[in-house]
């Protein structure tokens, strides 16, 4: 089987090199976000951050800890307990993102790594980050497009459907997916949230990852024919992954 999985993986990696396909995963973009992010004695929040801020596999762990090195406190929030396995975090703190339990203007930026989708009240989730950033401060955050085929699927299946399907294609158990509500996950949904809320985009970019179906042997070399046509403008709409970066104005308390 390892062997299987070998050769369809070099076959997807050598197919991608000859269309000129991008083969990057998102968590590895989303490292290189934060590598432009982290400025030296920076307070830092992550929002949602469960027991890591990059897979090992997208980011190796040293250059996570060179990263993280340059700020002067991290802190992390998250209702599952396994922020009490994260390795780069200085305080843990289990709680909900809709009341965030710090004083105002603590920190200079906050992250969300894939949990804007799991929000219900994107409103009072903005809120509270706005609060809780200096002026000139930064939320950044990655998260699925809807618009994306994957994404639209997703919103209309099934949870226990959904588990089976994330650990065939992903290996995640059922208690690390959680329920999807996609409030905030097309960038026209985020311009007039980030507005009312009193924020400036400064980054709001559709980019591709990585295939989902590396696994699946044939159906993952074909789906780098898929990922060939997003990678032209004209279809950009329909990339796998938001990007996105607000600030917080000078001047605003």
């Amino acid at each position: 089987m390892g062997n299987w999985h070998s050769f369809w993986e070099r076959a997807i990696v050598a197919t991608s090199a000859t269309m000129g396909v991008e083969w990057i995963h998102v968590q590895t973009r989303y490292g290189n976000l934060l590598r432009g992010l982290i400025q030296p004695g920076a307070h830092w929040l992550d929002i949602g951050c469960g027991r890591q801020l990059i897979p090992d596999w997208a980011l190796p762990a040293a250059e996570q800890t060179q990263i993280v090195s340059r700020a002067a406190q991290i802190v992390g929030i998250d209702f599952d307990k396994a922020i009490l396995d994260h390795p780069h975090l200085h305080h843990r703190v289990i709680a909900s993102g809709y009341g965030l339990p710090f004083q105002s203007e603590s920190f200079d930026l906050i992250t969300a790594n894939m949990v804007i989708e799991h929000i219900d009240d994107p409103a009072q989730l903005l809120s509270e980050v706005k609060r809780c950033l200096k002026p000139g401060g930064v939320f950044a955050f990655v998260t699925p497009n809807l618009d994306y085929y994957l994404t639209r699927i997703a919103a209309v299946v099934p949870q226990d459907l959904k588990n089976q399907i994330v650990w065939i294609l992903e290996r995640r158990e059922a208690d690390d997916v959680f329920p999807t509500h996609y409030k905030l996950n097309q960038p026209a949904d985020i311009q007039q949230a980030a507005t009312l809320s009193g924020f400036q985009i400064e980054r709001l970019e559709l980019v591709n990852s990585k295939g989902a179906f590396a696994r699946l042997g044939p159906v993952g070399v074909a789906e780098v024919l898929l990922r060939w046509v997003l990678q032209r403008e004209n279809f950009a709409k329909y990339r796998s992954n938001v990007m996105c970066q607000l600030r917080k104005p000078l001047g605003i308390t």
